[in-house]
């Protein structure tokens, strides 16, 4: 057996790192700017990460398989870069709002509060939906999500790219 790793993990942890690193300062220069709450901003974020994941399987299509892959071999490489990708960005996520900024756990959880005091929601209900919101809005609830999102947005754009991309 060979000691060598598969050309699909070490493509994937190279893509990942790259989409990773490209979103890392996406996020930093948004918290320098102080925009980092702004949600219509922040969608900015998946059309880095489609984007890039779409560029990867083509990539890893032209360096690493010779220009030829099939559907499945695509869906896997862009599933896995996907991953790699989430993993990378939780652990950024977490250092992030652990080591950076950690006011905006609190900032985050106020605006929360005020979104359900403006639509309406009764005292019950906004503490009901605070005990819950409190859970998820935190460092490591917060790099779970990522985790989760990232790898299905990744995974549904691994879908279509490896239609667009495949070549027998």
């Amino acid at each position: 057996m060979e000691n060598e790793k598969s050309p699909l993990i070490s493509a994937s942890l190279k893509y990942g790192l790259i989409i990773t690193l490209a979103l890392a300062i996406f996020s930093l220069v948004l918290y320098m700017l102080d925009m980092s709450t702004n949600s219509k901003v922040n969608w900015i974020s998946y059309l880095i990460l489609i984007s890039a994941v779409s560029w990867s399987i083509k990539e890893y299509r032209d360096k690493s398989m010779g220009g030829i892959i099939s559907y499945s071999q695509a869906l896997g490489a862009g599933t896995m870069i996907s991953l790699f990708t989430a993993l990378f960005y939780a652990v950024f996520t977490y250092m992030f709002f652990t080591l950076i900024a950690p006011d905006m756990i609190e900032e985050m959880r106020l605006q929360s509060e005020e979104a359900l005091i403006a639509s309406g929601a009764s005292d019950d209900e906004i503490e009901m939906a605070m005990k819950i919101s409190n859970r998820f809005v935190s460092p490591v609830g917060l790099s779970l999500i990522v985790v989760v999102i990232f790898t299905f947005v990744g995974f549904i754009t691994s879908l279509i790219a490896a239609a667009v991309f495949k070549k027998d």
